[in-house]
């Protein structure tokens, strides 16, 4: 299994979280079509996106955050390409 881990800050935790929770939305609506979605609220807020053996553990502190991801072996994918994926995607979440 493959692992990858991002991590930074953000400057307004209400505008951050709102824009994660819509990139999530669109994922599931495309990328990450079949995955669940599961929120624990609060300070830090988690989401975890499970689907296909992969999964994503997003957690959102007070001032910043922490994506944690397993990629099972087995997906057709480079493990390469899917870390690329996810920055290109994320990377709009940068400086909220």
């Amino acid at each position: 299994m493959g692992a990858f881990t991002r991590s930074g800050a953000f400057k307004d935790r209400t505008q951050f979280l709102a824009a994660v929770r819509s990139k999530i939305a669109r994922l599931r609506d495309g990328a990450l079509r079949g995955f669940q979605e599961k929120w624990e609220e609060g300070t830090p807020a988690r989401a975890f996106l499970t689907g296909f053996g992969a999964k994503l553990t997003f957690t959102i502190d007070a001032a910043s955050w922490r994506i944690d991801a397993e990629i099972p072996s087995w997906l057709p994918v480079p493990q390469s390409a899917i870390e690329d994926k996810f920055d290109r995607e994320f990377k709009e979440l940068e400086g909220l």
